[in-house]
């Protein structure tokens, strides 16, 4: 189920937390890594410091492919988001710029995505919140592109800002 909060609800995982003490608190992030499993393994893991990150306008970004979704070299795609140990999920709010890229949020135990649950989709940017029909219990939230936009230079891509996972 998705739904859009207002700039003022959104809130930011890299502000302190309560780690979950409520429903609905964020939980804090122990790490960011892009994940490209089913190709070199690493997506601009360079680049992670930028999600959360008040100080900068740049997003992450995956790298620019000639076509979509990704270039030929795998159907998808994204980030790998620990929590620091088993969690129960019950959203995920993503802040993104602009695009018409689509992505799943999955969550699982471990690091391999094929195992994880998707709790849901979105196709483009902007500011969504994906609510769990039941929540998913998982160590590991991935942002999982399963297409890309174009970047208006002739190249596909997809990018984003922030998450907060609850």
């Amino acid at each position: 189920r998705e739904t859009r909060p207002s700039p003022s609800e959104s809130p930011s995982a890299s502000a302190p937390s309560s780690e979950g003490s409520a429903p609905g608190k964020p939980y804090r992030l122990h790490g960011i890594i892009g994940y490209d499993p089913f190709h070199d393994g690493d997506e601009h893991t360079d680049w992670t410091p930028r999600i959360n990150n008040p100080n900068t306008d740049l997003p992450w970004s995956t790298h620019k492919y000639k076509h979509r979704p990704f270039g030929g070299y795998t159907d998808a795609l994204g980030l790998r988001i620990d929590l620091g140990e088993l969690r129960e999920v019950s959203a995920v709010d993503i802040g993104a710029p602009r695009g018409d890229w689509e992505y799943e949020i999955r969550v699982g135990t471990s690091e391999d995505i094929l195992r994880a649950v998707t709790i849901g989709s979105h196709r483009g940017g902007g500011d969504v919140t994906l609510e769990a029909d039941q929540p998913a219990q998982g160590r590991f939230v991935f942002v999982w592109f399963t297409d890309t936009a174009p970047t208006g230079d002739g190249w596909w891509h997809a990018q984003l800002e922030d998450i907060t996972v609850r």
